[in-house]
């Protein structure tokens, strides 16, 4: 009898393993199918998700302690991968990196180049979106200003392909400097197995709005606020649930309090807290705008989540109206339209037909074109590609 193969090996690399905020990472690492997947990062985030079934190694030894992260930070900062390093990595025999976010993309750089493998890089978004001279001028820290520069760098690496996760962030690297042919977009997707519609009929829940998202600029939630006003109105009965935390809570408070109406903050929760807010919603918003230093909602995995649960969508996201249908699933609106969000959010509350039709296709949508076993397949499928080129194994320039 012929023994099986033994899968071929791809670093998932995240500087910190891993913040709650990456269960996306977490997830897409348990879904690989043929390839077999191991975590790489600097340190392990304290307090962060857990890593239990999943193989992952951190570069720092021990207690990360201040110095060493010191010396990790002077390594990362100069690009340089010492021996001891690159012995973790030589051990996993990995056919290919695989980093998420631009920014862990240049850490990584070093590494996948004495491996002598290929490297591939995800763009979630504010690594392409924001402006270049946002960072340069130090608006996102001391240590950022040189990102823009270190990208370019990396770009021009010929063994370096990168991965968008929508369209529209497709398009947003291509204007920062991503060559087209190196480049395609490969959704990310949810767990249909762990989402899934609640037990309650969205006619039996009560009329509650959920939103879910960090407190910045970028996700509109006084939007939201404003709207509810009008929504009030027409709906006395109307819940508004905000979920998340942020620089402007204290700000979209006041707001609540000036506009006189009741909305209840729950600050940062966890992943199950999100899942039975979901199953109590009848809607579910995402007012995302394009922020002041150009950052926009790339995708915007929460209305994934919210659909696989049976809940319609309400949204601005510019990457997030690939994923849903509109009128069929949810509802989209140009950003900052008040009056349509508060519209769109009126209909679906004030209409058990229609919420019942929305819930219903919502789950449907999202198995047939967002599980995330079919979403990975493709970018294994993608590796397999990579691997495939002839004489691929070269990179070219320097990375300082």
């Amino acid at each position: 009898m012929k023994e099986p193969e033994n899968p071929k090996k791809v670093i998932v690399y995240r500087k910190e393993l891993l913040r709650l905020t990456d269960t996306f990472v977490k997830a897409q690492v348990r879904s690989y199918q043929r390839w077999q997947a191991v975590l790489f990062g600097e340190r392990i985030w304290p307090g962060g998700l857990s890593l239990e079934g999943i193989e992952s190694h951190t570069l720092i030894d021990g207690p990360s302690t201040l110095m060493k992260r010191i010396f990790a930070k002077a390594r990362q900062a100069t690009g340089v991968a010492p021996a001891s390093v690159m012995r973790k990595f030589e051990a996993v025999g990995a056919n290919l990196i695989h980093a998420h976010f631009g920014h862990d993309g240049i850490l990584a750089l070093p590494y996948a180049r004495k491996l002598n493998v290929p490297l591939v890089v995800t763009l979630h978004g504010y690594d392409v979106n924001i402006r270049k001279e946002c960072y340069r001028s130090g608006g996102h820290g001391f240590q950022q200003r040189r990102y823009p520069d270190q990208f370019s760098v990396m770009v021009r690496q010929r063994n370096v392909y990168f991965i968008a996760v929508s369209n529209v962030l497709r398009q947003a690297a291509i204007d920062y400097g991503v060559p087209k042919d190196r480049i395609v977009v490969c959704y990310t997707g949810v767990d249909v197995r762990q989402f899934q519609p609640g037990p309650k009929p969205i006619p039996e829940r009560p009329r509650r709005i959920v939103f879910v998202g960090r407190l910045v600029e970028m996700k509109g939630c006084a939007y939201l606020i404003e709207a509810f006003r009008e929504i009030a109105r027409c709906i006395p009965d109307a819940e508004l649930v905000v979920l998340g935390d942020g620089p402007l809570r204290g700000n979209l408070e006041a707001l609540a309090r000036k506009l006189n109406v009741q909305v209840e903050f729950l600050g940062a929760v966890t992943q199950d807290v999100v899942k039975q807010n979901l199953d109590e919603a009848r809607v579910f918003c995402l007012p995302s705008i394009t922020a002041s230093n150009g950052n926009f909602e790339s995708f915007g995995m929460v209305l994934l989540e919210a659909q696989a649960c049976g809940v319609p969508v309400v949204t601005s996201a510019l990457g997030g109206v690939e994923g849903l249908t509109d009128g069929v699933t949810g509802f989209t609106f140009a950003e900052k339209d008040v009056r349509t969000l508060a519209r769109r959010v009126c209909d679906i509350l004030g209409n058990n037909e229609l919420a019942l039709r929305m819930s219903d296709a919502g789950p449907r949508h999202v198995r047939q074109h967002f599980d995330i076993m079919r979403c990975t397949t493709k970018i294994e499928d993608l590796y397999d590609d990579i691997l495939s080129i002839p004489h691929q194994h070269y990179w070219n320039g320097q990375l300082a």
